[in-house]
């Protein structure tokens, strides 16, 4: 008698998702900030409803609030799927592929039947084993996946949009020292730079490296040029004027005298100047990804010329611009994010919380800063030291011994005494003022969601 194999239970079906259809603002061409639209006159009720404009996301009113402009959903997507857990979605992914072709049949059978149905069950049956070793594996990466709490992404996204925030201030402001309308790379590594606060979070970068050093090659190269062409119409000068050589006078209009007796030389060609009334033209925008941050950091640098309209209104953003601030803020979070991974692996939960993203960030920006430190003595009543010290040799006690011993500091007997309480500040880093932004900014997110939840 052959004993049947246990059918495996029929799964629900997988409805494939819905394709998402991103839908964002289109860029102005115009300067910024953008002039605010006339409204237009309402006409008399003719019957026909105008129908409603689709109202923003819950999430993009918030960023408006608060005043950020980068994503938390984006800037997760760079530090989680793109970087710190790559290897093991992507493992997970291909398992997944090996046993798509099981969970198909499954979905078949439920509408199959007769000869069908009892072929597609062998076929289930057959692969059954297969597939169980498959979710087997498929769980156990799932294990090794850091996981991040509601904080870190959104805490992350503040400190990436205080970042271009500060560089795109110091680009306008030295696009307008320069006369210039439209912001460019250039205008970055300018003069300053290496004074803004959060300026280590970029110095070190290979793109902000490799930039700086292009563009300072170009100048050098621009400056032996302007170097040699004087030194060349010097000894010109010089030689003009030892044999006594004139430059024919240029012809007033209708002359037609000639100076037949007068050497020429040849004329130097006249460099071409730019018209200052010629407009400049702003490079088309070659749109968006999924991956990319150009529509953000677009936003966040309208952002800051709109906090000064009236300074930064014939400034333009350049699409060079947005993409080399957008790489910036890529390579950032790859940059961070084998510390963020090697902090949160050093706990055992292997949760990245806005305290490992703003850790990271202190040890970045305090570094080769001078460390204040002050000590103060609280006083008060604290657990009896000579009862603290029992209970913890009780502890050790049990734990030789295999068991658990929880000490209850709470239970014991308090005594007069001190508590000392270090604190260490670097005044000269721009950490304070940053870690105040980013919990200033999360408290109001939680009070707009609070306000949301309670509606």
């Amino acid at each position: 008698m052959s004993t049947q194999a246990k059918k495996p239970v029929a799964r629900p079906a997988k409805k494939p998702a819905a394709p998402k259809t991103e839908v964002k603002p289109v860029e102005e061409a115009t300067s910024v900030p953008p002039v605010p639209p006339v409204a237009a006159e309402v006409p008399q009720a003719t019957g026909v409803v105008a129908p409603a404009e689709p109202a923003e996301p819950k999430r993009v009113q918030a960023n408006k609030i608060v005043g950020v402009s980068i994503a938390s959903a984006r800037t997760r997507r760079h530090l989680d799927k793109l970087n710190i857990n790559a290897v093991v979605d992507g493992q997970i992914a291909e398992l997944k592929a090996l046993a798509e072709p099981h969970y198909s049949l499954i979905d078949k059978l439920k509408t199959a039947e007769g000869d069908e149905a009892k072929t597609l069950q062998a076929e289930i049956d057959k692969s059954t084993p297969e597939v169980a070793v498959i979710e087997s594996k498929i769980a156990a990466l799932s294990r090794e996946r850091t996981r991040f709490s509601s904080e870190a992404a959104t805490a992350l996204s503040i400190v990436c949009n205080s970042l271009v925030s500060q560089l795109a201030q110091h680009t306008m402001d030295n696009a307008i020292a320069a006369k210039a309308k439209i912001i460019k790379v250039s205008h970055v590594h300018t003069e300053g730079v290496e004074k803004l606060s959060l300026y280590p979070l970029v110095s070190t970068l290979s793109l902000f490296v490799s930039t700086g050093d292009k563009l300072r090659k170009e100048f050098q190269d621009a400056y032996d040029e302007s170097e040699r062409n004087k030194l060349v119409k010097g000894l010109e000068k010089e030689f003009k004027a030892k044999y006594k050589i004139t430059t024919p006078k240029k012809k007033a209009e209708g002359d037609t005298t000639t100076n037949a007796a007068a050497p020429t030389t040849p004329a130097d060609p006249a460099p071409t100047v730019a018209s200052e009334s010629a407009p400049e033209v702003e490079p088309e925008d070659d749109g968006d990804s999924k991956t990319s941050f150009k529509f953000y950091v677009h936003q966040a640098c309208k952002a800051v010329a709109m906090k000064e309209p009236e300074k930064y209104k014939s400034i333009r953003i350049s699409t060079d611009i947005k993409d080399y601030f957008s790489d910036l803020v890529t390579e950032f979070i790859k940059r961070i994010a084998p510390l963020v991974a090697a902090t949160a692996n050093s706990v055992k939960t292997k949760t990245v919380s806005k305290d490992t993203i703003m850790r990271i960030i202190k040890n970045i920006l305090i570094d080769g800063h001078v460390p204040v430190e002050t000590v103060e003595l609280e006083e008060g009543k604290f657990p009896d030291p000579v009862k603290v010290k029992e209970e913890n040799a009780k502890k050790d006690a049990e734990k030789a011994a295999g068991r658990k011993y929880k000490v209850n500091l709470e239970s014991l007997p308090k005594v007069n005494g001190y508590n000392a309480k270090r604190t260490v500040t670097y005044p000269t880093s721009g950490y304070a003022a940053l870690e105040s932004e980013v919990d200033e900014k999360l408290s109001l997110y939680h009070k707009l969601e609070a306000e949301d939840a309670s509606q």
